[in-house]
């Protein structure tokens, strides 16, 4: 009996412990950003240090995304093509198209 008591103790409390969530660590966070329209959307973004953000150009004409300050700068991207960057530091990072140069738009990274 005190056998019985044992397995069902140890049984029962190993099924406990699985009950307790995942505790695999989750990828690192990620935004978007579309290019269409001539124009980024959304064009404020606000994400945490560690973020990616993909930017993808649906339009037909060729733009870009480029960093005001120069820091990042995804040259010339064609309908379908995208492009990442992840955000390390905080701060506010306004960019362009340079093709286009009223496309702006600004990822504030806290």
């Amino acid at each position: 009996m005190k056998r019985l008591l044992f397995s069902a103790a140890v049984l029962g409390g190993a099924l406990l412990a699985g009950c307790g969530g995942s505790s695999a660590p989750s990828g690192p966070a990620a935004a978007a950003v579309t290019i269409k329209n001539f124009a980024f959307s959304p064009t404020s973004l606000t994400v945490s240090t560690g973020t990616k953000v993909t930017w993808t150009q649906q339009d037909s004409t060729v733009h870009t995304v480029t960093a005001v300050d120069g820091s990042f700068d995804s040259g010339n991207l064609s309908q379908g093509q995208s492009f990442s960057r992840t955000f390390s530091t905080a701060g506010t990072f306004m960019y362009r198209c340079n093709i286009h140069q009223y496309m702006t738009a600004t990822v504030v990274v806290s």
